[in-house]
């Protein structure tokens, strides 16, 4: 017998040979009294279950996972960035880990934390945390204390273009005065060489973080950008609307 609310185990009968079935009137049974045993927390035991699950069985840990993703506790955050991070989560379940992850509302300290790893072969960190889906999630919750950890991906050759993409567009809402100096040098270095469509989007959304962030001199380093004959044309289509001034209503 199990407790509902956590899977505990409180009873159990040995029925003095194997089962091959069996028939049980619920009518008769008697409720056994819980176990004094400290339960395990259901996301906890759900985190478990998908790490330890075969890799042949991954409808399964997608079943399990949509469970896990509907917990709101900050725990479950935590487990899904310890899933997404880790080596041995099967690459075929990635993509719904990712998904979770982009739609979370709390746990923001655990996605900090995970962003604060970068790829390190010699360190043995052989999978980059998820920046992309993490970006989106601390972007919806605009979370200020993220920008420090998110600036440090821009320029981190290990992540991928939509990664830096979906970063720009995080610190284009949320990015700080203390992050001026690395959107410049980003700024400067992709405006004239952005080789796809991701980086130039990242271009123009670190522009709008540079002209919202920063004084004068960021604006004056924008326009340049759209001055600049070496600036990507597709990033300086854009720049000019990032530069001019907003019409005020009437």
């Amino acid at each position: 017998m199990l407790e509902s609310a956590n899977g505990r185990l409180v009873a159990s009968a040995d029925l003095g040979r194997k089962v091959t079935s069996c028939s049980v009137e619920a009518d008769g049974l008697t409720r056994a009294k819980g176990s004094n045993e400290p339960a395990t927390p259901l996301v906890d035991q759900l985190a478990s279950a998908i790490r330890e699950g075969d890799a042949d069985l991954v409808a399964i840990d997608r079943l399990l996972l949509r469970e896990l993703a509907k917990v709101e506790d900050a725990k479950a955050t935590k487990h899904l960035v310890d899933l997404a991070s880790d080596s041995k989560t099967p690459e075929t379940l990635l993509p719904d880990v990712y998904t979770a992850l982009a739609s979370r509302k709390n746990g923001a300290e655990h996605m900090i934390e995970a962003l604060r790893r970068h790829y390190d072969f010699l360190k043995d960190v052989l999978r980059p945390p998820p920046v992309g889906p993490l970006a989106d999630a601390l972007l919806a919750m605009k979370e200020v204390r993220a920008a420090p950890v998110l600036v440090s991906h821009l320029l981190d050759p290990a992540d991928t273009t939509d990664a830096v993409r979906r970063v720009a567009a995080a610190l284009e809402v949320i990015a700080t005065k203390a992050e001026l100096a690395d959107l410049r040098t980003f700024f400067g270095l992709y405006r004239a060489t952005a080789e796809d469509d991701n980086l130039a989007s990242a271009v123009v959304s670190v522009a709008r973080a540079l002209i919202r962030a920063g004084g004068p001199e960021d604006k004056a380093l924008v326009t340049k950008g759209v001055e600049d004959p070496l600036t990507v044309p597709a990033v300086k289509t854009q720049l000019a609307s990032v530069v001019q001034p907003i019409p005020k209503d009437d």
